[in-house]
């Protein structure tokens, strides 16, 4: 359910536009989607960015996948069974599938994936998440045991994720070639990808869901801007948008041509500085920032009913969610106070950073928040990036990490609190090697952390990680802005476009009414 579309000028010209995706009877039945940018890979063990999750579910399979309640069903994997200890996770793979480069998928080839992904010597920035992880064993031909190092409660919504897809080992040999060449046994094939423009594939005749779409082709085009998106859908070359502005979907969804979705989404956004130096290695600093933005009126002036304040840090409805005191509501005097007590009584010069393309209406955000601050004395440079080139940016060591501060994204994408808070906060997951980008470290967020991973029991691991979010809101660890929900359009008479809550995109069971 992802698409976007990409240009590197767009620029719709009458009576040169392309054809409009959806195509009649007479000939193939084709779908474009919208991206906001080229993903870094579309290595499956790779993806660290939202264009990845509109495109690996499609090409590869994963043992288990989350349903629409967030709950994990079969895929690759026909059923499978826990021991009493909940050490031993038995999976039995469907039988006789096949990889797109013709080997089979078997419990070798589940094991040789997962070794891979587990490889230290690879880059892999979710490796971390696998870490519970002890030995993988093929019983057989269609069986492959996990041994786990401690009990794992959410072990399958982590196998539910797209860093655990199942990769042909054959093909997957060299990394390199691989990012760019993608081979899993997925229900879509990778065909083409012009950088920076377009990404195709086409439908896997042979994969056992064949039958539960109609589309035999799924183009992604590059348009990393808003409007043109909005454009791209009124003048025919979009058939979905998954991420658009707020103010962009409303307004399409008075047309009868367009469905706009506003849909649960477990992913918030926030500014985060750089804790490794000063000035936001003080808390006063970082929750001087909190004081001077007034996260309310951003909210009613840009999200247009798709957002609602942060007050904690994870998204309401979430597992363990719950609401933080104090606030840190809009008070610019407090934010000037301070300022002041941590030494900065005539305020400070910094530069925040503005990814832009996955992040619906960030400019104009920007632009409001940079005002905010100039109110409380923070003169804050915007530096706008795109999106591809910013992330390049945050995911160096802290000693090179060339930013003050930047509005970031993270969503909850297993449904659970381990990859929720442990990726971005745990000090162990400091960048280059995993997702805490700005370096942040405090000892009692790790132990409840660590706490909450290896408990028992449901009510001992709710307890670890509320008061891991306690911690985390105390020290403003990022300013918490508000938590998304999905806003897309797609074109009616496109069924089955699936956006979970915890930001995967499903796009494999789409079926186009034809005219």
């Amino acid at each position: 359910m992802l698409v976007f579309a990409l240009l590197l000028v767009l620029v719709f010209v009458p009576g040169c536009r392309q054809q409009s995706a959806v195509k009649g009877p007479e000939g193939p039945i084709k779908v474009v989607v919208s991206l906001a940018g080229d993903p870094p890979s579309l290595d499956g063990h790779d993806n660290t960015l939202v264009t990845g999750r509109h495109i690996l579910p499609l090409v590869y399979d994963r043992l288990v996948r989350l349903d629409k309640d967030v709950k994990p069903v079969p895929q690759l994997a026909k059923d499978w069974d826990v021991s009493a200890d909940g050490l031993t996770w038995t999976f039995r793979l469907r039988e006789g599938h096949l990889f797109h480069d013709g080997t089979p998928v078997t419990a070798e080839a589940v094991k040789l994936s997962f070794e891979r992904l587990l490889n230290p010597e690879n880059p892999f920035i979710r490796r971390s998440l696998f870490a519970a992880i002890e030995s993988i064993a093929d019983v057989g031909q269609y069986t492959v045991v996990f041994k786990l190092k401690n009990r794992s409660p959410f072990f399958l919504n982590i196998l539910a994720d797209e860093t655990a897809s199942i990769v042909s080992p054959t093909a997957a040999a060299d990394l390199k070639t691989f990012a760019g060449n993608p081979v899993g046994s997925g229900l879509y094939v990778f065909k083409e990808w012009v950088r920076g423009t377009s990404i195709v594939l086409e439908k896997n005749p042979g994969h056992w869901e064949a039958d539960k779409t109609n589309v035999d082709i799924i183009e992604f085009r590059v348009i990393p801007e808003d409007l043109s998106r909005a454009i791209g859908l009124e003048t025919g070359e979009l058939d979905i948008v998954p991420i658009i502005d707020p103010f962009e979907a409303n307004r399409l969804s008075k047309s009868p041509e367009f469905v706009a979705l506003n849909l649960p989404r477990l992913r918030l956004l926030a500014i985060m500085g750089h804790q490794h130096k000063q000035p936001f290695d003080d808390v006063r600093v970082r929750q001087a920032i909190t004081h001077a933005i007034d996260r309310q009126a951003l909210v009613d002036t840009f999200m247009h009913g798709f957002a609602m304040v942060a007050d904690s840090a994870l998204p309401r409805g979430f597992y363990s969610y719950r609401s933080q005191q104090p606030a840190f509501n809009y008070d610019p005097s407090k934010a000037r106070r301070l300022l002041a007590d941590a030494g900065y009584p005539n305020g400070l010069a910094t530069k925040l950073l503005v990814p832009v393309g996955q992040i619906p209406g960030i400019e104009a955000i920007a632009e409001a928040v940079q005002g905010m601050l100039l109110e409380v004395g923070i003169r804050a440079e915007l530096d706008i990036m795109e999106h591809a080139a910013w992330l390049a940016r945050i995911r160096q060591a802290p000693e090179v990490m060339a930013y003050d501060l930047t509005f970031y994204t993270w969503a909850a994408a297993t449904g659970e609190p381990d990859y929720a808070l442990r990726l971005p906060f745990h000090s162990s997951e400091w960048a280059p090697r995993s997702s805490n980008r700005n370096f942040y470290s405090n000892p009692a967020v790790d132990a409840a952390l660590d706490a909450g991973r290896t408990a028992l029991t449901d009510a001992e691991r709710v307890a670890a990680y509320q008061k891991a979010q306690e911690l985390l809101w105390a020290d403003q660890a990022w300013t918490f802005l508000w938590s998304f929900t999905h806003s897309a359009v797609v074109r009616k008479g496109i069924k089955g476009v699936e956006l979970l809550p915890t930001d995967q995109y499903y796009l494999r069971y789409l079926w186009v009414e034809t005219r």
